[in-house]
């Protein structure tokens, strides 16, 4: 059973660690629905659920693992008098990195800039803004208003726009 386990937990967190980078550098949400964003095939809401899904589904085998491996675990911890040279170590760099994070502070501040860099670097179709706002699931809008209305905007869109429960890709919507 513990090698069905630890197979796990290897699977697990490769996936969680994947996820995590491509939800990192990916789009923010309305780019990447307004333009179809997609990486190997997923889109961002496939990568956010295998990231959720398997995050969730570590903690399961890591309470199994942990229960097997209490007595190693202890041992790490040491006793409340002595604590181990790990636990101790362990604790402070996490509470430290937690409080630069919830401070922003560097390093943690400058890694969510880079994100915040990355993800601005995939671009803004801000001048569709009040035309995806507008249009809500207004049954008037045709692909001849979305037309008319795209050409006064400066974006040129690759991919798929939603309107509502109406996806239309934007060959189709041009093309009409």
């Amino acid at each position: 059973m513990g090698s069905w386990i630890s197979t796990f937990l290897f699977y697990a967190t490769v996936l969680v660690i994947l996820t995590g980078m491509v939800l990192y550098i990916m789009p923010p949400g309305r780019v990447a629905y307004w333009t179809d964003w997609r990486l190997q095939g997923l889109d961002k809401d496939q990568w956010e659920a295998i990231h959720i899904l398997f995050g969730l589904l570590m903690m399961f085998p890591a309470v199994w693992h942990l229960y097997f491996n209490w007595k190693p675990f202890r041992r790490y911890l040491g006793s409340l008098r002595a604590p181990g040279k790990a636990f101790v170590s362990v604790t402070l760099a996490t509470l430290i990195l937690a409080s630069l994070a919830v401070k922003d502070l560097p390093p943690a501040s400058w890694l969510m800039a880079l994100g915040a860099r990355l993800k601005a670097s995939w671009g803004n179709p801000s001048g569709l803004q009040p035309l995806l706002r507008d249009a809500g699931d207004d049954p008037k809008l045709t692909p001849k208003l979305v037309r008319r209305s795209l050409k006064t905007t400066e974006y040129s869109p690759t991919g798929r726009f939603l309107f509502g429960n109406w996806p239309l890709p934007m060959g189709q919507l041009l093309a009409k």
